[in-house]
């Protein structure tokens, strides 16, 4: 089966792009709401903020860095989402999942990652 392309992007590029803009409009959003709060919870929300740019940027460049920076922010959101629900953090966990897979089907499947 042929990957569909959309320029430089294959389809999971694309849609692996558009969560994490997502993720990072909500990160903003948050920090944005949390005017008040306590210090800690702003860096939290900053550093996230900030882990999601650059893992937009190294997936735009395909840079190795991009996708793992993403398997890291996924993989802490996760490991949080279940340390703070159980097994019913999950479902908070599930685009966590869904941004390891559209990972691995982006870069790891086609190994179209630069080696630097």
């Amino acid at each position: 089966m042929e990957e569909l392309k959309f320029g430089k992007f294959s389809l999971f590029s694309i849609i692996l792009l558009v969560l994490l803009v997502i993720r990072l409009a909500t990160q903003i959003i948050f920090l944005v709401n949390s005017y008040g709060a306590s210090l800690w919870t702003n860096s939290i929300y900053i550093i996230f903020s900030i882990a999601y740019l650059f893992a937009i940027i190294g997936i735009v460049l395909t840079k190795k860095w991009g996708s793992i920076l993403v398997i890291l922010i996924a993989l802490i959101d996760l490991a949080f989402a279940l340390g703070v629900g159980g097994v019913i953090g999950i479902g908070a966990g599930l685009v966590d999942v869904i941004l390891i897979f559209l990972v691995f089907m982006t870069y790891f499947k086609s190994k179209k990652i630069s080696k630097k």
